[in-house]
């Protein structure tokens, strides 16, 4: 299992482009009207996630389910304390937020295993 570089590095990006996205304090964003739908953000953390689970997925490229299975858990962890943390810079931490958030990582977590098993064949 030799680790992928180029996805890992997507990974460490939307890793720290989602870090510093949660962690601005909500006096200084300036979210346009149109985008202040009730629970909009949920499909915002299901998609960064999803992002990250696939780019994750994708870097290390786990044989047995239990290395995808890590792969989830490790995700989950940063995750739960990316949404944790929050409350530093006066956010709201929300169990909808992290269900959102494990969902996303799910979804890239299965589309990264099919891509992998689409290029197998």
């Amino acid at each position: 299992m030799a680790l992928q570089k180029r996805w890992l590095l997507l990974a460490i990006v939307a890793i720290t482009v989602t870090a510093i996205l949660t962690h601005i304090p909500p006096e200084r964003l300036n979210v346009p009207r149109v985008l202040q739908i009730h629970n909009l953000d949920k499909v915002v953390h299901f998609s960064m996630y999803c992002a990250i689970g696939f780019f994750v997925a994708m870097s290390i490229r786990p044989q047995k389910i239990y290395g995808w299975l890590v792969v989830f858990f490790l995700i989950a962890i940063l995750a739960a304390i990316d949404e944790s943390t929050q409350v530093f810079v006066r956010r709201t931490v929300s169990l909808a937020d992290y269900c959102a958030d494990m969902i996303g990582i799910t979804a890239g977590i299965i589309i990264a295993k099919l891509f992998f098993l689409s290029r197998q064949i």
